[in-house]
């Protein structure tokens, strides 16, 4: 997967929702408005943006080809906080249990 390159000033749009966490964040395909380039944005309002905060951090600190890079995060003007992700449109290991049957074996997981 190629990196992400946005910026939280950067002209991008929102293409569609691809989920939503249990903390009331809303996670979004998203394209950036000069390359076309597809990442997952993020978003929760003030009162889940801590959480979005410390995740970018967790993430910060992670190199793995197994693990979404960050891009960074941008802040609202009312408290609400972007985390620009990379895009990985195979999906989550839940919606890949779901494509059979509910379960994954340990070399699918890995």
């Amino acid at each position: 997967m190629a990196a992400v390159a946005v910026s939280g000033g950067g002209n991008w749009r929102r293409l569609q929702t691809l989920g939503r966490g249990a903390s009331g964040a809303v996670v979004s395909l998203a394209a950036d408005g000069a390359s076309g380039e597809l990442f997952a944005v993020k978003s929760a309002g003030a009162a889940h943006a801590a959480a979005l905060r410390r995740e970018r951090g967790l993430l910060a600190g992670l190199s793995s080809p197994h693990v979404v890079r960050c891009a960074g995060g941008a802040e609202g003007a009312d408290g609400s906080y972007q985390l620009f992700l990379e895009y990985a449109p195979g999906g989550s290991l839940a919606d890949a249990a779901a494509r059979n049957g509910g379960a994954l074996g340990e070399r699918a997981v890995r």
